[in-house]
C-alpha cells in the first residue's frame, strides 16, 4: 500500500497546482508534501465549534515507538517569545495514528499572557520528540491570518554563504538572521540555477530566546551551473508574510 498526489511537475509554464514547476524548481507545495509524507508526522486540529485543537502523531513504523514526549509550545507574535510549554510523555503505536490529546484554546493560553486578540497573533509549535531528539515539527493555529499587517516585522538579514564540494556535488550553505519571526519564509532564486532548498516555507524562528538574533542556516542541495556561485547568491529573493515596506 502507498499513497500519490496530483500532481508533481508541470511540463510547460502554467499556474498549477504542480508542486515542481517547470524549471524544476521546487513550489512551496513541495516543501510540505515532504513533512506530509514523513515516516513519523505530528501534526494538529483546530476544532472552530469545540475552540480546541487536537494534536495527533502519524506513524508508518512497524514497531512501537517508546520513549516519546509531544512538546506543545504557546507561540506570542506581539512579545516574539514563547509564553507556556506543555509536554506529554505518550507512546506512538506502530503504522497508525495516535491522538495525543484535545486542549482548549482557553486553556492554552491561561497564565500565558497571550492576549488572542487582533492586537496580538499566538499559534501552538508542537515538536515530537524522540530519544531527546526532535523528530517531526509543525504548527497549528487558531486566529486567523486577515490581520495579517499587525504582526510584527521580521526584517530578515543576510549574513554570509559557504561553499561545500561533495561526492554529490556542490551543496551552497547561506546564513540568515531576523528580529522577529518569519511566518512561511520562501527564499527563491533564479530558475537558471538548479537545485533545491532542504527546508523551504517553513517559519524561520527559533523557540530559544536567547538566539532570537542567531544565525539560520539553509542549504541548496546538488547545486550544479556554470554562472559562479556569486551570480546564484545574488539572485535570492526573500518572501514572508510579515514583510512590509520600510521594514527595520
Amino acid at each position: 500500500m502507498g499513497a500519490m498526489y496530483w500532481q508533481l511537475n508541470d511540463i510547460w509554464q502554467a499556474p498549477t497546482w504542480a508542486s515542481i514547476d517547470y524549471y524544476g524548481k521546487w513550489k512551496m507545495t513541495h516543501n510540505f508534501i515532504q513533512q506530509i509524507f514523513e515516516s513519523i508526522h505530528v501534526f494538529g486540529q483546530f476544532d472552530t465549534k469545540k475552540d480546541a485543537i487536537t494534536v495527533f502523531v502519524s506513524s508508518s513504523h512497524l514497531e512501537l515507538i517508546r520513549d516519546s514526549r509531544v512538546q506543545i509550545m504557546v507561540i506570542s507574535l506581539a512579545k516574539n517569545t514563547v509564553v507556556k510549554t506543555l509536554e506529554f510523555d505518550q507512546d506512538i503505536a506502530s503504522n497508525g495514528v495516535t491522538s495525543i490529546g484535545q486542549l482548549s484554546v482557553a486553556d492554552l493560553i491561561s497564565n500565558s499572557s497571550c492576549n488572542s486578540t487582533d492586537a496580538d497573533f499566538c499559534f501552538a509549535n508542537v515538536e515530537l520528540i524522540v530519544n531527546s531528539q526532535t523528530i517531526s515539527t509543525n504548527q497549528v493555529y487558531w486566529q486567523s491570518f486577515d490581520n495579517s499587517d499587525v504582526f510584527p516585522c521580521a526584517n530578515v538579514e543576510f549574513v554570509s554563504y559557504e561553499v561545500h564540494n561533495g561526492t554529490s556535488g556542490t551543496n551552497i550553505t547561506i546564513q540568515l538572521k531576523a528580529a522577529k519571526w518569519a511566518l512561511f519564509f520562501w527564499i527563491d532564486h533564479s530558475p537558471d540555477f538548479k537545485g533545491h532548498w532542504t527546508v523551504n516555507g517553513d517559519h524561520l524562528m527559533t523557540t530559544d530566546d536567547t538566539n532570537l538574533n542567531n544565525f539560520r542556516e539553509f542549504v541548496f542541495y546538488h547545486y550544479a551551473d556554470d554562472n559562479g556561485v556569486e551570480k546564484f547568491v545574488s539572485s535570492l529573493k526573500f518572501f514572508y508574510l510579515n514583510k512590509y515596506p520600510n521594514c527595520s
